[in-house]
């Protein structure tokens, strides 16, 4: 009778796995991965829907939540972020009112030079196709805890009614200055991602009393002790892996804004990353 031989669950076998490190993953890089997207959520949203096998009973309206980890953030609490790259799209959307929209972006222009051929029509601006055109903020984040530890990498999206944020935290990193030890009376612009904000959501509305949740931003700590290098230098890393702009068009998403109280449907509830 030949016996076979079974191990519980919980049985560790420790053989080295260093040696296989990165293995099956040279070809991969930031290009080749769905980026994380960290969107505020809204009362329909699926994640805060009990029927939905998304639910999350920690959630609620106003937090913060990654769409590929399911990690959730405290909105009024806020969430540690360390910017590490701003890219600046101008994003071209069919109409949600048109017959056959899919409610993805028809393309993604890198300046904004696209605005010479487009008409002022209220708040939108349109292009002779009947397609218009919105500015976008794509911040590349990554999310640390209370000690400043690095959690996950994630992109924070800022258009809409959000843009003037995105503008205003743009303005606060890139004010950040300390004296340079090597020069008396000069100063060093500090690397964005030796930078640590808390980023909470506050409710918004507009005259017409529609509402929405908006981004609220404050400077938290500078990262400019040896303490903090390792955090520092993992912040250059996930820079240096994404510092290029095209990598947007290859993270499209079905989703569109959540930041606008324009919106009606659950697919307008949502962000695209790019």
């Amino acid at each position: 009778m030949s016996q076979v031989t079974t191990k519980k669950k919980n049985d560790v076998v420790p053989f080295d796995l260093e040696q296989y490190a990165g293995m099956g993953l040279e070809n991969i890089d930031a290009s080749s991965i769905k980026l994380p997207l960290m969107k505020i959520l809204y009362a329909e949203n699926e994640v805060l829907e009990e029927s939905s096998p998304k639910y999350n009973s920690k959630a609620k309206p106003g937090d913060f939540y990654n769409s590929i980890t399911g990690n959730v953030y405290s909105g009024k609490t806020g969430m540690l972020v360390v910017p590490c790259y701003f890219v600046p799209t101008w994003v071209e959307w069919e109409p949600m009112e048109k017959a056959n929209s899919t409610g993805r972006p028809v393309n993604i222009y890198y300046d904004n030079k696209v605005f010479n051929t487009t008409k002022k029509d209220g708040s939108k601006d349109y292009l002779p196709n009947g397609n218009y055109v919105e500015a976008s903020g794509n911040h590349f984040c990554m999310i640390v805890d209370e000690n400043y530890n690095p959690i996950e990498n994630v992109i924070i999206i800022m258009k809409s009614t959000q843009k003037t944020k995105s503008n205003e935290w743009n303005s606060m990193t890139s004010a950040q200055k300390i004296p340079n030890p090597k020069q008396a009376g000069k100063f060093i612009q500090l690397a964005s991602f030796a930078q640590v904000y808390r980023l909470q959501t506050s409710k918004e509305k507009n005259k017409k009393g529609q509402s929405w949740w908006g981004y609220q931003m404050k400077l938290e700590k500078l990262l400019i002790t040896s303490k903090y290098e390792s955090v520092v230098q993992q912040g250059a890393e996930f820079y240096q892996s994404v510092n290029n702009k095209n990598i947007l068009g290859d993270s499209m998403d079905n989703d569109a804004d959540s930041s606008s109280p324009k919106q009606s449907s659950k697919k307008g509830e949502e962000d695209t990353p790019f």
